[in-house]
């Protein structure tokens, strides 16, 4: 008898027919939702837990033998025999995916775990129909039709992993950006701890400093009385030189706290004084050996980095207070006045007689003598080195050199220089530094805003260098 093909009515009722004999797929005990897809692995092998539902993209995302044995462990919940994979590799082979999945789904152990795989329905349903026609002797092709949902199903699969990558490359992303926001709070919270402890020590060092206060004043309140008492009491010439030596303490302590204020800590000055210390690793290399003398030495910091470097020596100041300051850090310093102490010396003695800011302090005549006293003590190629404001910068000239009460006047770099050359020194040199920051120019690049910026933030100071001539008589 001729078989006939059953028309798309007939069809539709079977399957509706063949469904209502499974009443598994709407009672399955496996029951939750999944979320986004993920790739399995064998460190991450894809399974299901009791009360999960599997998404059909998940099964459809591996291929080959991998997709086979999630498949097994999905819905058969065992791994796959040597048996069933062969079988499975040829359905996989010309009927594709989805009917291996159907045909699992379907039989006896699919139906018995009865694991819910969301989007199988109408692949299972078709392909349960296309085997009850087999069955009956009626073939319908349908492994063509389920390549055909499997092609459609890969271009959402095609869509789900370009999804999937770009979620990746996000998370990476995402990644580096905390990952950088954590090293920065780490940061953050570092220098939090460090202002914290900065606070609590200058909140210390403020009580510290206050206490130090109210006790000098009532030394001075005290000293006051006792020179007082000296001075109207005593007739006696040593007491009244004892009362004028120390009428003039208050003034020493007030200009160390005018150093420590605002001509800068003593790293930050060490750290600006370090730019000579190649002229001084040249007098060496050339042999020269003699001691060095800083007029006007104050907190020692140039004598400590120079006795670091191996040289000896040692410093003189007027202010009893500086000395102490040079003293307490090992150091050879002695109250005096500079002009004095060189007087003091043999000819030849010194390697180097150097000054930080402190011939702007001193009237020409004291100045006159520093150079000529200077050029008779220094040995044949000994130098000098005198650091001081530089008034070729308006804003230094006119303003901040009169911080000081002590200053006397500014010293221009050529009046000096010529002081330098009419002692008989050589090789004299004028070296400028510390200009303005950069931020305190004017902007602008064209030669008057550049010779403006000359003027206003040009250097601060200059140093003065001048050497003895080698074979000097």
């Amino acid at each position: 008898m001729a078989q006939t093909t059953p028309s798309l009515d007939d069809i539709i009722r079977r399957v509706r027919e063949e469904a209502a004999r499974q009443p598994e797929a709407a009672s399955s005990p496996v029951v939750a939702s999944v979320a986004l897809p993920h790739l399995a692995s064998e460190d991450n092998p894809l399974t299901v837990e009791e009360g999960e539902t599997v998404a059909l993209d998940l099964l459809l995302l591996e291929e080959g033998d991998t997709f086979l044995h999630n498949a097994y462990r999905v819905l058969l919940g065992r791994e796959a025999d040597p048996a069933g994979l062969d079988n499975y590799r040829a359905v996989l082979g010309h009927s594709g995916k989805l009917a291996v999945l159907s045909a699992l789904r379907l039989s006896a152990e699919g139906r018995s775990r009865a694991v819910q795989v969301d989007g199988l329905a109408l692949p299972m349903g078709l392909y349960g129909l296309a085997r009850l026609l087999e069955r009956r002797g009626i073939r319908v092709g349908m492994g063509r039709v389920l390549r055909a949902l499997e092609r459609w199903q890969g271009r959402r699969l095609a869509a789900v992993r370009s999804l999937m990558r770009r979620q990746a490359a996000a998370s990476r992303q995402a990644e580096a950006r905390l990952a950088g926001t954590e090293a920065r709070l780490a940061v953050l919270f570092d220098l939090k701890a460090q202002y914290l402890e900065t606070r609590q020590a200058l909140a210390a060092a403020r009580d510290e400093i206050a206490r130090l206060r109210a006790e000098q004043r009532g030394q001075f309140q005290r000293l006051d009385t006792l020179l007082d008492r000296l001075a109207h009491n005593a007739a006696e010439p040593d007491v009244q030189q004892l009362a004028q030596r120390h009428a003039h303490d208050k003034i020493d302590l007030y200009y160390r706290a005018f150093e420590d204020a605002n001509r800068g800590s003593l790293e930050e000055i060490r750290a600006k004084q370090s730019v000579y210390l190649p002229r001084f690793a040249a007098l060496r290399a050339a042999g020269l050996q003699a001691p060095v003398l800083d007029i006007g030495c104050g907190r020692g910091e140039w004598l400590l980095l120079l006795q670091e470097q191996g040289w000896t020596v040692r410093g003189v100041d007027m202010n009893p207070v500086m000395v102490a300051a040079c003293r307490e850090q090992g150091l050879k310093a002695e109250v005096g006045d500079a002009l004095a102490c060189l007087r003091r010396l043999p000819d030849a003695s010194l390697g180097a007689v150097t000054g930080f800011h402190i011939i702007e302090h001193v009237p020409f005549e004291t100045l006159y003598g520093l150079f000529e006293e200077a050029r008779r003590v220094l040995v044949p190629g000994g130098m000098i080195l005198f650091e001081t404001p530089n008034p070729e910068n308006v804003l230094v000239g006119s303003h901040t050199f009169y911080h000081d009460f002590s200053h006397r006047n500014p010293v221009t770099p050529t009046s000096v220089s010529f002081l330098a050359r009419y002692h008989g020194f050589e090789r004299v040199e004028v070296e400028r530094y510390n200009p303005y920051p950069e931020s305190a120019k004017v902007p602008g690049d064209d030669p008057l805003t550049e010779r403006v910026n000359g003027h206003l933030c040009g250097p601060q100071d200059y140093a003065l260098i001048g050497y003895v001539p080698e074979h000097a008589a």
